[in-house]
C-alpha cells in the first residue's frame, strides 16, 4: 500500500439538523473583512434581534467600523442557487477533475428605476459578502457551525448585474444579478438565525437609505436648519457633524444648479440629535431658492426637511 493513500474514513455521525432553506426573498451585502482586516460576523444572539441588524443597516461612517454596515436589497423573485460541474482539465493526456465546480447565487428584481441597479453594479468590483434572508425571515450564514457563536457571511467572489430592462407590454422592468461564491464548500456549512420581531417583506425591517435633497428658497445668508430622518423607520440621522462632515454638505443655487457651494469648515456646521444647524456668514442670498445635498461615501440618508433658522 502506498504511503501517501489515506485510509481513513470519516463517521458520517447522525442527520439530526436537516438544512430545509425557505424562498430567499432579501439578500444583504456587506464586507467581508473588518477595519482591522479581521473576519466580519455577528453574535447569533446580535444576529437574531431586528434592532441589531438595523443598527448595522445604520451604520455611521466612523473610522472604526464603517465596514460592518449592512446593506439590504428590495424583495428579489426566482433566487437559485446552482454548482457547475467540476471543471475538466487536460493534465497530461488525461482529464481529471476539480474537486468543487463553481457555485453560483442568482436572482431577479423587479420594478426597480435605472439608478437602483447603477448602485448594484457599483457592487461589481467590489471584495464583499452576503447574508441570505429567506421567507421565514431566518438569516442564512455560512463558515460557522451549529454549536458556534458567531454568524458570518458568505464570501462573494464577483457580482454580475444586468442592464436596467424598459418596462414593455410582454415584460416588467428588471435586473438579473449573479454571484459566484468564493469557496463553494462554504455551501456545506450554512447555519441560520430567525430574526426576532422581523418580517422579510417588510421594508420597514429591511431598510436599505440613500442620499438626500432638501429645498430651501429665501434663505437666511447664513444658512439654515436641516432635519434628517429615515423615513422607512423614522429613525433619528445623527454623526454627519463630525471633524471633516462639513465637506459632504453643499448647496446649489437655481441660478447656477451645477456649481456647488460648499461649507467652509467644520465649525460652519453643528448638531442636536438630527437637526443640523448651517451657519456660516454670507454663505447665501436671500430671496433664491437652493438644492442642499448631503451625501456620505459610507453612511446613506433617506430625506430631510430643511427650513429657514
Amino acid at each position: 500500500m502506498s504511503s501517501t493513500c489515506n485510509t481513513n474514513l470519516t463517521n458520517l455521525g447522525s442527520s439530526a439538523c436537516n438544512v430545509e432553506m425557505g424562498e430567499i426573498k432579501r439578500v444583504m451585502f456587506t464586507s467581508y473583512l473588518k477595519e482591522d482586516g479581521t473576519a466580519n460576523k455577528i453574535l447569533k444572539t446580535d444576529a437574531a434581534a431586528k434592532a441589531n441588524w438595523q443598527t448595522l443597516f445604520n451604520k455611521f461612517n466612523f473610522s472604526s467600523d464603517k465596514l460592518e454596515k449592512v446593506v439590504p436589497t428590495c424583495l428579489v423573485y426566482e433566487f437559485k442557487s446552482e454548482q457547475a460541474d467540476p471543471e475538466a482539465f487536460d493534465q497530461g493526456g488525461y482529464y481529471e477533475k476539480l474537486r468543487d465546480g463553481d457555485y453560483n447565487f442568482s436572482f431577479m428584481i423587479y420594478g426597480r428605476v435605472p439608478d437602483y441597479i447603477e448602485r448594484l453594479k457599483d457592487m461589481e468590483n467590489n471584495t464583499i459578502a452576503t447574508y441570505l434572508v429567506d421567507a421565514d425571515s431566518r438569516v442564512w450564514g455560512t463558515e460557522t457551525s451549529a454549536s458556534d457563536t458567531y454568524l458570518s457571511p458568505i464570501r462573494i467572489k464577483n457580482v454580475a448585474v444586468q442592464n436596467f430592462n424598459m418596462k414593455s407590454r410582454e415584460t416588467p422592468p428588471s435586473c438579473l444579478v449573479t454571484m459566484r461564491i468564493e469557496v463553494p464548500a462554504h455551501i456545506n456549512n450554512l447555519v441560520s438565525v430567525t430574526v426576532a420581531d422581523g418580517d422579510v417583506g417588510l421594508d420597514t425591517d429591511f431598510y436599505s437609505l440613500i442620499d438626500a435633497t432638501g429645498t430651501i428658497t429665501s434663505p437666511a445668508v447664513t444658512g439654515c436648519v436641516a432635519t434628517i430622518v429615515d423615513d422607512a423607520e423614522g429613525d433619528a440621522v445623527i454623526g454627519l457633524a463630525g471633524t471633516g462632515d462639513y465637506v459632504y454638505w453643499n448647496f446649489y443655487d437655481n441660478v447656477a444648479p451645477t456649481v456647488a457651494i460648499p461649507l467652509a469648515a467644520d465649525g460652519s456646521i453643528s448638531a442636536s440629535s438630527n437637526v443640523y444647524t448651517i451657519n456660516e456668514a454670507a454663505l447665501l442670498t436671500t430671496l433664491h431658492v437652493y438644492l442642499l445635498k448631503v451625501s456620505h461615501p459610507m453612511y446613506d440618508i433617506d430625506s430631510m426637511t430643511v427650513t429657514i433658522p
